[in-house]
């Protein structure tokens, strides 16, 4: 089976785009030394060899020896087209050009049967979450039962539709700091709580100790987030 390249630039930020230039360089050296060829330097990703950056590409470089090991040349050079694509994002924002393309945004669901819904990308990012939650749990006449619910973002809001209240037994949850806590609170059903089962990955921080749904948490399991380690 064939191992994914990591995407990490779900968002159109500087540090989405300093990434995936990282990644850009990266595949363009393992390219270059597959085909025993001199690698040079381009404006294309001149940007990435930066001296605060040289741990985080030791680490995507070997990420990236280790997925690449046993593809062939023409998988590294579709991994290194496909992120030029995700590149032209940043280079139309930065040049004021229009996409050359039509952004959508697609749902996939694929239990009972695999189902695609797509709409016009014409609004902002939040408001299509906000309109995919209302289309899975809105409307209802009762309270949604969710015996396990994992949530793996970091400190966002999460945009419940009016008047939703989940009953949850075990919830596990991504870094969250007190006030996203206190925030997810409000769509608790009070007989949840406290909750039976809570798993928090943490970071540095020792914010989330603050909250009552931490502190009064039948059983609290503590872990590290992977991801923090390669940071």
């Amino acid at each position: 089976m064939t191992e994914s390249i990591p995407h990490n630039d779900w968002l159109i930020t500087e540090e989405s785009e300093e990434y995936l230039v990282q990644q850009l360089r990266i595949l363009k050296i393992l390219l270059s030394k597959r085909l025993n060829q001199e690698y040079i330097e381009d404006d294309e990703t001149r940007s990435a060899n930066d001296g605060r950056l040289n741990r985080s590409n030791a680490l995507l470089e070997t990420t990236y020896r280790e997925i690449t090991l046993n593809e062939s040349e023409e998988y590294i050079q579709f991994q290194i087209e496909s992120i030029r694509d995700r590149l032209s994002v940043f280079n139309n924002r930065q040049n004021n050009q229009n996409r050359p393309y039509t952004p959508w945004i697609q749902f996939t669901t694929r239990s009972p049967r695999k189902t695609i819904q797509r709409v016009a990308y014409n609004k902002y990012l939040y408001e299509a979450k906000k309109t995919v939650l209302t289309k899975l749990i809105g409307n209802r006449g009762s309270n949604i039962s969710v015996k396990n619910l994992k949530i793996e973002i970091h400190n966002q809001i999460l945009r419940f539709p009016v008047g939703t209240f989940l009953k949850i037994n075990n919830l596990e949850v991504l870094c969250w700091n007190s006030l996203a806590f206190e925030r997810f609170k409000e769509v608790i059903h009070p007989s949840s709580l406290p909750i039976q089962q809570l798993k928090v990955a943490i970071n540095n921080s020792t914010d989330y100790f603050q909250n009552n749904i931490v502190r009064e948490a039948k059983s609290l399991i503590i872990y590290n987030d992977p991801s923090e380690n390669d940071s």
